[in-house]
């Protein structure tokens, strides 16, 4: 999975595609994991590989996210 991420003030945008077609995957499990190694924030993409995940949901959180992490259920 190729993974496309942009950050601005109001959210994280994170885009999946197959790495083999380049189509859009849909229904991946994507976590956002903060700067004490825990998850912060997980969601599946949509039809488009898509998914948009609220900034403030993280701040709340009272840490940073430092890496986003994608797989299927084909992964493995």
């Amino acid at each position: 999975i190729g993974l496309l991420a942009k950050t601005s003030a109001e959210e994280i945008w994170v885009q999946a595609q197959s790495i083999a077609s380049t189509e859009p995957v849909s229904g991946a499990s994507v976590s956002v994991i903060g700067r004490n190694n825990q998850p912060l924030f997980t969601g599946k993409t949509d039809g488009s590989g898509n998914l948009r995940i609220p900034t403030h949901k993280l701040l709340a959180l009272n840490t940073q996210p430092r890496l986003i992490v994608c797989e299927t259920s084909k992964d493995f």
